[in-house]
């Protein structure tokens, strides 16, 4: 099978980057979408996992998870949740929220509007 649509991010090891068979590619790697789903989804993990050592709460076990949603016409919903510890204080899961809540990414999503412009990169 031919790997017309492969991309990759060069780092060790590469990432691959791909569509699905469906569409002309292999099917292997990542898809475009899945990549803007797993940086949001990192990016509230290293949020809360840095916010919570801030206030010495210990967070070595916690998953995100996001998916785009757009069923609603004319609008893209980033659904996401998360699962901590169920031993964790109602404080403790406070910081946890306002910590995925402050990510990086989910402001510049929410605050920003998104326009795209072609520039050359040198």
């Amino acid at each position: 099978m031919e790997k017309n649509f492969q991309c990759y991010l060069e780092n060790e090891p590469p990432i691959i980057i791909d569509t699905t068979e469906e569409s002309g590619g292999t099917g292997e790697g990542m898809k475009p979408f899945e990549l803007v789903e797993t940086a949001l989804a990192a990016c509230m993990n290293i949020t809360a996992r840095r916010n919570a050592g801030q206030v010495n709460i210990e967070l070595h076990d916690i998953k995100t998870f996001v998916r785009m949603n757009w069923q609603e016409e004319g609008k893209l919903i980033f659904e996401y949740d998360y699962s901590i510890p169920e031993n964790f204080t109602d404080i403790e899961r406070r910081v946890i929220d306002d910590a995925i809540n402050s990510c990086a990414l989910r402001q510049l999503f929410s605050t920003c509007k998104i326009e795209f412009k072609q520039v050359a990169i040198k």
